[in-house]
């Protein structure tokens, strides 16, 4: 969803700003509360969810990205990165 041009689902999540999406507060009061639950229900999701966004912008700042993840985790699990990445549920790729 969040790849289409007009899905308002990647502005609302804060990976891209559209002129026409800017509201975001504006777009949430028009969902159905029922569904989501009350005003202080939804305004603690976005505060998690913008934390959590934040966080991520930080780190790519900071030059993080899967690969130089997957080097981190294989130098301290002693793994070789094809068995981090490879479909599959042994043990010692769930621990890494």
């Amino acid at each position: 969803m969040g790849k289409y041009p007009y899905s308002a689902h990647s502005a609302l999540m804060g990976r891209i700003k559209r002129e026409w999406q800017e509201d975001i507060a504006w777009v949430l009061k028009l969902l159905d509360e029922r569904i989501l639950g009350d005003g202080d229900f939804v305004k603690h999701v976005l505060s998690v969810v913008e934390e959590r966004m934040e966080r991520i912008d930080l780190l790519r700042s900071e030059g993080y990205n899967l690969e130089k993840i997957v080097q981190r985790v294989c130098s301290v699990m002693e793994l070789e990165p094809s068995e981090i990445l490879k479909p599959g549920k042994t043990r010692s790729r769930v621990a890494a």
